[in-house]
C-alpha cells in the first residue's frame, strides 16, 4: 500500500482526524485555555490537552495515536509522566504534493488512467 494511501486512510477516521488536528493546531489546556507545549519546543503538544478536546477513553486515544504514528503522521515523546506529540515534519507536505494539480495535471499522470480528453473504457454495456 502506498504511503499516501495509508496516511489518507488513517486520517479518514473522524476521531483520529480530530486528534491529528488538535496536535497540529495545539491542543488547548483544559484548565486555563492555553496551549501546553513541551518546554522549548512549540511543536510538541501535550496529549493530556488533546484528550480533553477529543472525548474518548484513554485506550481509544492510545489506539488513535498509535495509528497516526505508524502512518508516519505524528511522533511522540515522553517527558517524565507527560506524553507529547508533534506532526512529523514533511508529512502534510507529502500529502499536499501528492494532490497538487500541477504535479498531476488532469489527475491521470500517475495512475495510467485515461486523460480527460480520452475517456477510459470501463466495460461493455
Amino acid at each position: 500500500m502506498s504511503e499516501v494511501l495509508r496516511k489518507v486512510q488513517v486520517l479518514a477516521d473522524a476521531t483520529r482526524f480530530a486528534v491529528f488536528e488538535c496536535i497540529r493546531g495545539c491542543a488547548v489546556n483544559c484548565e486555563d485555555g492555553v496551549c501546553t507545549f513541551a518546554d522549548g519546543d512549540e511543536g510538541l503538544a501535550a496529549i493530556c490537552d488533546v484528550r480533553c478536546q477529543v472525548h474518548c477513553a484513554p485506550s481509544t486515544m492510545t489506539h488513535h495515536l498509535n495509528a497516526l504514528r505508524e502512518a508516519g503522521l505524528i511522533e511522540t515523546e515522553r517527558r517524565g509522566r507527560n506524553l507529547f506529540a508533534r506532526i512529523v515534519p514533511g508529512a502534510l507536505a507529502e500529502l499536499a504534493q501528492h494532490f497538487d494539480p500541477i504535479r498531476h495535471p488532469g489527475g491521470a499522470s500517475s495512475c495510467g488512467c485515461a486523460s480527460p480528453t480520452q475517456p477510459m473504457e470501463v466495460g461493455s454495456q
